[in-house]
C-alpha cells in the first residue's frame, strides 16, 4: 500500500503543478472513453479516485514552465504523450524525459532544447516520436 500512496502522492503533486501553469492533464480511463474510473465506486469514495487512474497526457503550452517542473513530470510513469510547446524547458531537462519509457509522443517545438538533445532523447526512447 506504501508503494501505491506514493505513486499517487507524487502524481498528484506532478497534476497540481501542471495545472498551476495553466496546463493540463488526461487520464486513462478519459481517453478509452470512459465516464469515471475503474474500481468500485464503493472503495473509490473511501480512498479516492486517485488509486484507479494514471496520467496519460500532458499538455503545458505555459512560456513560465521550466526544468523544475519536468523534474516532477517524470514521476508521471504512464504517460504516454507529452506536449511541452513553448515552454522554457532545456537540455537539463532530457534526463528526466528519458526516464518515461512510456512515452510515444514528446513535442518539444518552441523549446530551448537542442537538436542533439532531441536525437538523444529519439536513440533512449526508440518508441517514442519527438517534435
Amino acid at each position: 500500500m506504501v508503494k501505491v500512496t506514493g505513486r499517487t502522492h507524487r502524481q498528484r503533486m506532478a497534476v497540481q503543478a501542471i495545472e498551476a501553469l495553466g496546463g493540463s492533464v488526461m487520464y486513462d480511463f478519459e481517453i478509452q472513453g470512459k465516464a469515471e474510473p475503474p474500481g468500485p465506486r464503493w472503495l473509490r469514495s473511501m480512498v479516492g479516485d486517485e488509486y484507479f487512474m494514471n496520467v496519460e497526457e500532458v499538455l503545458l503550452w505555459d512560456a513560465s514552465a521550466d526544468d523544475r517542473v519536468v523534474s516532477q513530470l517524470c514521476n508521471l510513469k504512464h504517460v504516454k504523450k507529452m506536449y511541452l510547446q513553448g515552454t522554457q524547458i532545456s537540455d537539463a531537462s532530457v534526463p528526466y524525459l528519458e526516464a518515461m519509457h512510456e512515452l510515444e509522443i514528446l513535442s518539444l517545438w518552441k523549446t530551448r532544447v537542442s537538436e542533439d538533445a532531441k536525437a538523444r532523447i529519439r536513440r533512449k526512447l526508440p518508441g517514442c516520436q519527438v517534435l
